[in-house]
């Protein structure tokens, strides 16, 4: 993380950062700017406290509406109050980067509430795991024999079959 070598982060790699590193790293940074004796005027460092207020509440909106849409259960309050911090969020969105533009990620998170009242949690419908088996599938040597790689699909199938019924027992 950190050098272009590195890419982009997948799904994956976001939540345990907004989960636990950008926390830690927030609430570090704002304790510091509140021991920070530096040589700024008064007035200035009330509006460095200020703006650190007003990001780490952004932050911490972000935050909570990423812990409610990744939990394994939601329910209907859950749906409410992902809304209440997404309201939030874009408000504050206007207020500390108002010449940002929206994504049209911004714009799905917003059905997140309505999705979740459709269809239970995000975990429920996500297609993260068979985006993985497909990769796995790919990576099959198959040496372009059709009945090679069916063999090979039931093979792996059948192995993960038993493995549940392994894991039930």
């Amino acid at each position: 993380m950190g050098s272009p070598s590195h890419g982009s982060l997948k799904a994956a790699e976001w939540a345990p950062l907004y989960k636990l590193y950008i926390p830690f790293l927030m609430l570090s940074q704002h304790l510091a700017l509140y021991e920070h004796k530096s040589t700024n005027t008064q007035r200035n460092m009330g509006q460095s406290k200020e703006l650190a207020n007003e990001l780490t509440k952004h932050t911490f909106h972000l935050i909570s509406a990423i812990n409610i849409s990744t939990s394994w259960t939601v329910s209907m309050d859950d749906a409410n109050t992902i809304s209440e911090h997404w309201k939030k969020l874009h408000l504050s969105n206007q207020q500390l980067f108002a010449k940002q533009k929206s994504k049209p990620n911004h714009h799905f998170a917003d059905h997140i509430p309505e999705l979740f009242q459709c269809w239970g949690p995000e975990q429920a419908s996500a297609t993260w795991g068979y985006e993985r088996l497909i990769g796995v599938f790919a990576k099959m040597p198959t040496n372009n024999k059709i009945c090679t790689s069916i063999n090979q699909i039931n093979i792996f199938t059948l192995l993960k079959h038993m493995n549940s019924i392994r894991l039930d027992s």
